[in-house]
Order: C-alpha cells, then sequence, then structure tokens
C-alpha cells in the first residue's frame, strides 16, 4: 500500500469506537483528562500559590467541595468530569489527601467484657458504640442556601420520611463487616434500633441484632424484635476472619421471613 492509499479513508464514528467501554461520554471526559495541563505547584504547602485572602478558607472550600459534590455512586465519565471541572487544588487535594479506602472501628477495647445483671446482655467496662439519630436531618452549614440545597428531603411517596425506617411490610435490610477473636458468653449489640418510646407504650418498637454463644471464636446471631427472640442460624458461624454478613425481613403473608447471607451466600 502506497502513503496516497491512506488519504480520504475515514475513521469508524465515534459510537462504534466505543462498543467496549461505559459510554461516549466516557471517551470525551478521558480525552479531556489527557490533555489538561497541569501546573508543577505543591499545594502541599499554601505559601507556593496563596498570595491573597486566607489559606484555610481555600483549604475549606476545596475540601467541601469534593466531600459534598463528588459523584461517588456515579458513572466513571461523571467522576472524570467531576476532576475536570475541579481546581488543581482540589485535584490536588483528591488525589494525594483525600481518603480513599475504607476503615473500620475497634469496639470493646477499653476492659473486659462483663454480664448486665438479671439480663443475657454484655457490657463493657466504658461503654462504646456509634450512636446516630433517626432525622431527617438539615445541613449543619450555618447558611441559609446551604440547609435548602443540601438537607434531607422529605417525601412520603418515595419512602423518605426518616433515616432509620423499618417497616417489614415493604421489608428491611441490615449489613456489614465483622471480624471477631472471642465471645462472652452474654449477648453483645450489634445493631440497636429504637424508635425512642418506653417500653410500657403501645407504639413501643425495638429491633436488636445482637452476637452471642460460646468463648471461642464462633456463635450465633441473635434478632429481637420487640419481646420476641430469634436465633437466626442453627449452627455456629467462624467469626475470626473478615466476613460480609447480610440480613433481610420481610413480612410475607402472616409471617416474618428472615433470611442472613454470609458473603452473599
Amino acid at each position: 500500500m502506497s502513503i496516497k492509499d491512506l488519504f480520504g479513508k475515514t475513521s469508524k464514528d465515534l459510537e462504534e469506537t466505543v462498543q467496549d467501554v461505559e459510554s461516549v461520554k466516557f471517551v470525551e471526559e478521558k480525552s479531556k483528562k489527557q490533555e489538561r495541563y497541569l501546573p508543577p505547584v505543591d499545594f502541599s504547602d499554601p505559601k507556593n500559590f496563596v498570595y491573597y485572602g486566607s489559606a484555610e478558607l481555600y483549604y475549606d472550600a476545596a475540601i467541601r467541595r469534593i466531600y459534598e459534590d463528588y459523584p461517588y455512586d456515579g458513572s466513571k465519565s461523571e467522576q472524570i468530569e467531576f476532576e475536570e471541572k475541579s481546581s488543581h487544588l482540589e485535584r490536588w487535594l483528591f488525589e494525594n489527601r483525600y481518603p480513599k479506602t475504607t476503615g473500620y472501628i475497634e469496639l470493646g477495647t477499653s476492659g473486659n467484657t462483663s454480664p448486665v445483671p438479671s439480663s443475657p446482655w454484655a457490657s463493657t467496662t466504658v461503654n462504646e458504640y456509634i450512636r446516630v439519630w433517626g432525622g431527617l436531618h438539615t445541613d449543619g452549614s450555618t447558611q441559609l442556601q446551604d440547609k435548602f440545597a443540601k438537607s434531607a428531603k422529605y417525601d412520603a411517596d418515595k419512602n423518605r420520611n426518616q433515616n432509620w425506617n423499618c417497616d417489614f411490610n415493604e421489608g428491611i435490610t441490615v449489613e456489614f463487616w465483622l471480624k471477631k477473636d472471642n465471645f462472652d458468653l452474654s449477648r453483645e449489640v450489634i445493631l440497636d434500633l429504637w424508635n425512642g418510646e418506653d417500653v410500657s407504650n403501645p407504639n413501643y418498637g425495638r429491633v436488636i441484632l445482637a452476637l452471642g454463644g460460646s468463648v471461642s471464636t464462633t456463635s450465633h446471631f441473635h434478632l429481637t424484635l420487640m419481646d420476641t427472640t430469634v436465633q437466626i442460624t442453627s449452627t455456629p458461624l467462624d467469626f475470626s476472619s473478615w466476613h460480609h454478613y447480610s440480613l433481610s425481613i420481610v413480612k410475607e403473608d402472616f409471617s416474618l421471613i428472615v433470611r442472613l447471607y454470609v458473603d452473599g451466600n
């Protein structure tokens, strides 16, 4: 083939070219990313780029934009588009300082676990737990416009009336990762979902998911729905390694169906 044979030929259109990738938009955003100029500035030291105004406000505004607006559940093209619309400081923070890994916490490290008198529950010397309110909550910003734009939106038609809705007719799911090296003979709570009413109130509602069983690395899950306690598994589970657990509860006819999944099984 001579070089003149190459002239006058057309390439495939973009739709054909991107058959093996996410979308046309992904290719477009990827191309923009590769063509963008990045200045050789060390943003770890504000004296390298801040000449006017408050350096603290520069960093504060940049990190707020990332954790409030980054499309965590978006497509790859949307994530690249976010980066392309970011300032150089925002891009540097995202690539070098912003946490991108999932961590974990250790509970029950403040003292030995001991049974609670006249109950099946265990407690540590110093209580350790994560407390989350049901909401809905407004944005914590002092700016009034942010409270409207960034607060949780109440929408009964979309089942958005609180953050911890528990309707067994619709079904609920609890999922988490867990690793535990040893156990107390009493039950240790994973989730305590309570509507704040006293136990004597007819509107009292509570769901408690706990561990309890033996003093080794094996145990059972115990599920308490108000006054009814169910041991979910008939055989002990090994909690000595990290595993993903998912529990679903749904009302079918006149029965509550409880299913437990370990690593998807």
